[in-house]
This record gives C-alpha cells, sequence and structure tokens, in this order.
C-alpha cells in the first residue's frame, strides 16, 4: 500500500501525456494501469514506481498547463532524487520548454538536480574530515 500514492500519480501523469500527445487519456491510464511491469513494481518499496510517477506527472502536467508549467518542471526534476536515471529528464523536459515556448518554466527542471549534487559534495566533505 505504500506504493499506491506513487502509482496513483503515475497514472494521472500518463492521463496527461495520453490527452496532450495522442488525444486519448482512457488508453494511456489503462495501458500502463493493467500492464505486468506496474503490477509488480508497485508491490515492492522499489524507487522505480516513483521515478516513473515523477516523470509521467512532471512531463505531462508541464505539456498541458502554461501558468503552473514550471511547478510540474520542478516535479519532473524531483525523478533525479529516486534514481540517477532521473537525469535523463532535465534535457527531455527543456525540450519540450523550447518546441512549446516555455523556457523559461523548463529551466525549473535542473533545480533538484542542482539540490542533490550540492548535497552529495556537502557529504564527501564531510565525511573526508572525520
Amino acid at each position: 500500500l505504500w506504493m499506491w500514492p506513487w502509482v496513483l500519480l503515475a497514472l494521472w501523469g500518463m492521463g496527461r501525456l495520453g490527452r496532450e500527445l495522442i488525444g486519448s487519456r482512457e488508453a494511456t491510464i489503462l495501458d500502463l494501469g493493467l500492464s505486468p511491469m506496474m503490477m509488480l513494481a508497485a508491490q515492492g518499496l522499489t524507487p522505480d514506481v516513483p521515478l516513473l510517477a515523477c516523470t509521467t506527472a512532471g512531463l505531462g502536467g508541464f505539456l498541458s498547463h502554461r501558468k503552473t508549467a514550471w511547478l510540474y518542471a520542478l516535479l519532473a526534476g524531483c525523478a533525479v532524487w529516486f534514481r540517477y536515471s532521473g537525469v535523463c529528464v532535465i534535457p527531455l523536459v527543456i525540450l519540450a520548454g523550447l518546441l512549446n515556448k516555455k523556457l523559461i518554466s523548463s529551466l525549473f527542471v535542473c533545480l533538484p538536480f542542482a539540490a542533490l549534487l550540492l548535497h552529495d559534495w556537502h557529504a564527501d566533505r564531510c565525511s573526508t574530515r572525520a
């Protein structure tokens, strides 16, 4: 049950992406929700489902909202906190910002990664002093 909020966020994001990209919200929600990958990943405490949730909800919200696009770019950037492979989301959101004339809003995707880098740098400096 711990992973279900992430599953619901991922499904919401997939619905946004489906509506924006292919015009069918329900098809993408059913495709992800009934996939064996989602059923198996939702049962364990792995960082894959939060990574997927941040990516789909962030990118879907970024594409579908204009005024709050920066907030969804920030959410997409938070994917990096769950797995380092979340770094791949950064150029994707920036490219979407270029194509949709939301470049300034898309740059907020870099903030969580910058915070992670500062945290890791600080932790490394503190561990080498001891």
